[in-house]
């Protein structure tokens, strides 16, 4: 039997669109962005959107304890690294590939930063994230996901905003990554190596002025 014929529809506005061979109009596909659109994209909008599959998702605005707690650990990490090393707060852009590209609370890279497309960090060593609510699930999930995508990405910090509690994860020299070490005691110390020299961190500098409702506080006895 020969194929079936389709004519194209127009539409109300006059735009021609294929039909396919069920006579049933084709839409086209929705536009996919890349990091090439990254920064003209923004400049149109008031707050700041990360790139995920070729779709720019709005990021919402954080809280007190939040923005007390990635400031607290940026200014203990760019004290405790060593010279070569350099931490950068949450407007700094991570790529990861053409249409993906994420804002990470805090980054930290040693040696030369490599910046690329959309002034997006392309060679992060350690990247934290201060979790809430709404974002754990997406940060334990398909953001760190993403992130172990970068080759040179080996520390991965969680920071819960409600508890005293801190995981540490770390890309073994074989490439498989596991959990380091988790902190769940206000009294604990997050260590990490980097370029060769270990830092450390106490719990107290990270919640430094944060203070959780008895209902949230993890006791000494919980502590991993």
């Amino acid at each position: 039997m020969p194929a079936m014929l389709t004519r194209p529809t127009t539409n109300a506005t006059g735009v021609t669109r294929p039909a396919n061979g069920n006579g049933r109009t084709v839409l086209p596909p929705p536009k996919l962005y890349t990091v090439d659109d990254w920064v003209a994209f923004e400049e149109t909008k008031d707050r700041k959107h990360e790139l995920r599959n070729g779709v720019f998702i709005e990021m919402a605005g954080a809280t007190y304890e939040h923005n007390t707690i990635a400031a607290n650990l940026l200014v203990a990490l760019a004290i405790a690294i060593p010279e070569t090393c350099q931490a950068i707060g949450s407007d700094q852009k991570v790529h990861i590939e053409n249409t993906n590209g994420l804002y990470p609370d805090i980054v930290v890279v040693c040696g030369k930063p490599e910046i690329g497309v959309a002034s997006a960090l392309y060679n992060p060593l350690l990247i934290v994230e201060v979790l809430s609510p709404s974002t754990a699930g997406d940060d334990r999930g398909e953001k760190f996901e993403k992130y172990r995508t970068r080759p040179t990405l080996t520390h991965y910090v969680l920071v819960e905003q409600h508890r005293a509690s801190v995981e540490h994860f770390q890309r073994g020299d074989n490439g498989v990554w596991f959990l380091a070490a988790e902190h769940h005691v206000i009294d604990d110390t997050l260590t990490v190596t980097l370029a060769g020299a270990t830092i450390a961190v106490p719990l107290a500098a990270i919640y430094r002025r944060v203070s959780f409702a008895p209902v949230d506080a993890v006791e000494g006895d919980e502590a991993g």
